[in-house]
């Protein structure tokens, strides 16, 4: 089965890159940093090769996506359709809200990043409305 962005969140999962190039001079990992209070590893990634690699990642919560169709695998091993976020820190930027979403018969899976907590947090009121909605509570008033 392929690796998911979901898989991120669980470091056992997680595999790291090697380092590969050989060089007659010594290598050492980049300096170390502060890690993101949420962020999985927490050991400033000390071992990360590349600036790239040396990102904050936060628990990921998927969300299956019933009426979408499963992919299924050559041993009939199925893998919901889902759309997650987490909280990402990439290399020196600023935190964000990673959106995810799996989907099956797409060649890739896609992903936004909010740039901010506040159209995360506005995201989450814009669907809170329109389940609302949906199940009669009170009629969306959220202006497109």
């Amino acid at each position: 089965m392929a690796r998911n962005i979901f898989d991120l969140a669980n470091p056992s999962q997680h595999q790291r890159r090697e380092q590969t190039m050989t060089t007659t001079h010594p290598i050492k990992p980049f300096q170390p940093i502060v890690c993101a209070p949420w962020c999985e590893h927490g050991d400033g990634h000390l071992n990360e090769w590349l600036p790239e690699d040396q990102t904050c990642w936060g628990g990921a919560v998927p969300v299956p996506l019933s009426r979408e169709t499963a992919d299924v695998d050559q041993d009939g091993n199925t893998d919901p359709a889902r759309v997650g976020a987490m909280a990402h820190r990439p290399h020196n930027e600023a935190p964000v809200v990673y959106l995810h979403t799996e989907l099956c018969g797409l060649e890739a899976n896609r992903h936004v990043r909010a740039p901010d907590s506040q159209e995360a947090r506005a995201l989450a009121e814009a669907l809170t409305a329109a389940a609302d909605e949906v199940d009669g509570i009170k009629q969306l008033a959220i202006p497109l």
